[in-house]
């Protein structure tokens, strides 16, 4: 069972050109989430962290990069994410 078959349901209707449609849609987002202006975010306090995946892909290990802010209200915000792979471990 593809993986968005197993997420959203066999009912979902997932054609190839719903497939399609939905992953240029995702990258559209992605793209206008990562070049978003963040200059007047007025952030108190910005941390990032790595998650380390479980996967392999191909002979190299996989990380999350996560970058997370916090505004004057006390609100937690995504800032950026990103998959990379990650040096082996010691």
């Amino acid at each position: 069972m593809p993986p968005l078959e197993q997420l959203l349901g066999s009912a979902a209707g997932l054609s190839p050109a719903t497939v399609t449609r939905l992953t240029q849609q995702w990258r559209a987002d992605h793209q206008v989430f990562g070049e978003r202006d963040l200059s007047g975010s007025g952030y108190v306090q910005v941390w990032g962290d790595g998650i380390r995946l479980r996967i392999r892909l191909r002979e190299a290990k996989s990380c999350v990069l996560v970058l997370m802010g916090v505004r004057a209200d006390g609100a937690k915000e995504l800032i950026a994410m990103s998959d990379v792979h990650c040096e082996a471990e010691r």
